[in-house]
């Protein structure tokens, strides 16, 4: 700009000058030629200038899997979990199976009705089953190894599946003093384990959990049995001391023999002191009515 300046006022000179003083042909057609070539000159030094007080952005580097899961990503972003194919699902829950169990779950859950693969299923299932299981999900995970075994009943998994559902379903027994329905369910799945003479990698562990199902159900019934007692129901606690017996005698229970030995010696005693205090009632009764027949007696002496 500067220089533009200067350029001007030196032609403002000359022009001043040759007002004065005639200029050739020749002069005329150098001085324009310095105008023109002058203009350039500033037109590409301004355009330098701009050029250099633009910065540069930088430019940003993208690795090509960073671009693959943003573009994965932005697609699944767009769908729901009911309106994905099962291969969308399948890679989905391949991204989360390590960094979000509880939400890979729930596409390993839409998978399982709409897989046409039974040999994919099955691996499908067991998948499920176990991250449910790692989940502390008990109730969902026994149903799911539960739902295997039945669907794959000869295949190599279906042990570990079924000591899988045996395990889960013992997390989710109560104490003898609450609701029993799920230690009988628990039961029932390690005698159907025990009845498979071919299971022997976990027939100990399962033996351990029948033998402590067994304890918690006598457990329970002693309890039942004592409350008919104290409430003065000796039918009921009759009929309940009878099928501690018939169950629990043959079970391996630490000193069934005494405990059923002493629940007899209890309900003997009850129903004893029933006895003594119905005779000592009905004698007493009877005293009265003998003292009400001799006074009436006398009266009708008189």
């Amino acid at each position: 700009m500067i220089r533009f300046l200067l350029f001007m006022s030196l032609i403002m000179a000359t022009l001043m000058q040759a007002a004065n003083t005639p200029m050739s042909d020749k002069e005329v057609k150098q001085v324009d030629q310095k105008i023109k070539t002058s203009g350039k000159a500033d037109l590409v030094m301004g355009d330098a200038s701009k050029s250099q007080t633009k910065k540069e952005k930088p430019i940003k580097k993208v690795s090509p899997s960073s671009k693959q899961t943003s573009v994965t990503s932005s697609i699944f972003a767009k769908k729901t979990i009911s309106t994905m194919t099962f291969d969308e699902l399948k890679e989905r829950k391949q991204e989360l199976i390590k960094t979000d169990k509880k939400n890979a779950i729930k596409y390993l859950e839409r998978m399982v009705p709409i897989c046409n693969d039974l040999e994919e299923l099955k691996t499908i299932m067991l998948e499920l089953a176990q991250l449910l299981f790692d989940t502390e999900d008990y109730t969902k995970a026994s149903k799911m190894y539960h739902e295997f075994t039945l669907l794959y009943p000869g295949c190599d998994e279906v042990e570990y599946a079924m000591f899988q559902a045996i395990i889960s379903s013992f997390k989710l027994t109560l104490d003898a003093e609450h609701d029993q329905s799920k230690t009988v369910e628990t039961r029932e799945l390690a005698q159907a384990f025990l009845d498979r003479s071919s299971f022997v990698n976990h027939k100990k562990e399962v033996e351990e959990i029948a033998h402590k199902c067994d304890a918690r159900l006598f457990e329970s019934e002693v309890n039942i049995f004592n409350f008919y007692i104290k409430r003065g129901n000796y039918v009921a606690a009759k009929t309940r001391l009878s099928n501690i017996k018939e169950t629990y005698l043959a079970k391996a229970i630490p000193d069934i023999q005494m405990r059923v030995a002493a629940l007899e010696t209890n309900y003997v005693a009850a129903t004893i002191n029933i006895q003594t205090n119905q005779k000592t009632v009905v004698a007493v009764q009877d005293k009265k009515d003998i003292q009400e027949q001799a006074k009436q007696s006398l009266v009708d002496r008189f």
